[in-house]
């Protein structure tokens, strides 16, 4: 093949051509890998070859995330009291009810949880897309990679640190019985808080998940390899799934000897830790395998082709899998994050607006403040709901759907605003610098050549 400059392209690992991923992610919402020209030491350029260097996003991706956050919301709006409850006090002193007008509906609500596995797929697939993108060599590849995640994640991480430690304070909570020690604020600032029982969930509410992203970053460029095969990425996923219920089987059931921590929060660890959840990252990196080794056309792509039907159908029994069906043998996180990577291939093909369309793409943006700021609303929007019902004197099985969307509304709109003051600020920040780097790599390439250039006849002679 030819491409635009007239030279060939040369074939990648996956039978295709190096130009077969713009072909994967062209369109309305889609985006094409843009490589970065060599920059300049122009000040006034930096923004525009910062965003060169960006892959543009693609609108499902934004509209899974978008749906991830309404499942976490909604698992900790139906645990109500026991989720204010557990923010701020030991687990002896918690109340324990769920606000659900029933039995159907709280084990729906509870299988909310699965949305952090599907944040974890979407995430790996997201990744992995924008590594071929990039296409990243050597260090200075390795250090954009990492600068990059540092300043989207750890921003907004960081004033959820100090936010939550000036909220609730230092004092025993669930996850923290006998309080929050320096030693889990440190190993939090240095996202090796999964690694530490009292320190995985306590210092910002929810942090289990960050660390776990924390950690598949640090592994994500040795992973690249895999995707040269499929056949073994898919094996190597299979092998992970076994070895983490192996692994978790074991540590559930061999609490260390002479530790004074809760059983409990051992066995929190042994479930949400990076052990256990790698896996589901896996799965989105087979999800992104698969984009890549067969590039989809855009005359091929339809909002409401027969693939977008698929996906709203996979995707509700996804969630009745994780809720109601139970299966010994396999665990439904693994059957839930496979599932999720076959949807995000599925809404590729074929972005249906039931699934993917402004609302949920605007949330998803958004996704990761929800996240963090959402447990902050908790109480205050359910004693808001509580009150209100009382004087209205309004039913107690409105309660759940009401301060449901009572807690998502008051969490995005704070979110669209700790999105424009804190995220967008830092990950531009974080462009501009990998762009500095990148010019100051140039000119030292370009001294060096003309130092070269100098030099030669001085040789010849």
């Amino acid at each position: 093949m030819v491409r635009g400059n007239g030279r060939a392209a040369a074939p990648n690992q996956f039978g295709g051509t190096n130009n077969s991923w713009g072909a994967v992610h062209r369109g309305g919402g889609s985006s094409v890998a843009i490589a970065p020209t060599a920059p300049d030491n122009q000040p006034q350029r930096a923004d525009s070859e910062a965003a060169a260097m960006e892959p543009r996003k693609l609108e499902y991706i934004d509209a899974l995330r978008g749906w991830a956050i309404l499942l976490v919301i909604l698992v900790h709006a139906v645990l109500g009291p026991t989720s204010i409850d557990s923010l701020r006090l030991p687990p002896q002193e918690m109340r324990h009810a769920l606000v659900a007008p029933n039995e159907l509906i709280a084990r729906i609500g509870l299988g909310g949880e699965a949305g952090v596995q599907l944040f974890f797929v979407v995430s790996a697939l997201s990744l992995t897309l924008s590594w071929y993108a990039r296409r990243p060599s050597g260090i200075s590849g390795l250090r954009d990679f990492f600068l990059r995640r540092f300043f989207r994640v750890a921003p907004m991480f960081y004033f959820g640190i100090v936010f939550y430690l000036l909220l609730f304070g230092w004092g025993p909570r669930e996850f923290a019985p006998d309080g929050i020690s320096g030693r889990d604020v440190a190993l939090t600032v240095f996202f090796l808080h999964g690694w530490w029982p009292t320190a995985i969930n306590s210092v910002v509410p929810g942090g289990w998940s960050i660390a776990d992203e924390a950690m598949f970053y640090l592994i994500l460029p040795g992973l690249m390899p895999l995707t040269r095969s499929l056949t073994w990425l898919i094996v190597t996923t299979v092998a992970a799934v076994v070895a983490s219920h192996v692994l978790f089987a074991y540590l559930a059931l061999h609490y260390p000897p002479g530790w004074s921590f809760p059983p409990s929060l051992w066995f929190t660890m042994a479930r949400r830790g990076f052990q256990n959840q790698a896996p589901n990252f896996l799965f989105g990196i087979v999800a992104a395998a698969v984009l890549l080794k067969w590039p989809v056309a855009e005359s091929e792509k339809s909002k409401w082709h027969w693939e977008g039907v698929i996906a709203v159908v996979l995707f509700a029994l996804m969630i009745l899998q994780y809720t109601i069906w139970k299966n010994p043998w396999v665990s439904t996180t693994s059957i839930f994050s496979a599932g999720a990577a076959a949807l995000c291939v599925l809404l590729h093909r074929s972005p249906i607006p039931i699934l993917v369309n402004p609302v949920m793409a605007r949330i998803g943006r958004v996704s990761f403040s929800m996240y963090i700021l959402h447990f902050a609303l908790l109480e205050p929007a359910f004693r808001s709901v509580v009150t209100i019902l009382w004087m209205l004197n309004g039913s107690t099985a409105v309660l759940l759907p009401v301060y449901y969307a009572v807690l998502v509304g008051a969490t995005f709109v704070a979110s669209c605003i700790t999105f424009a003051l804190i995220e967008t600020p830092f990950m531009t920040l974080g462009r501009r610098l990998v762009t500095r780097l990148h010019s100051q790599q140039a000119l030292s390439v370009a001294a060096g050549t003309s130092e070269g250039l100098q030099q030669s006849p001085e040789r010849s002679v």
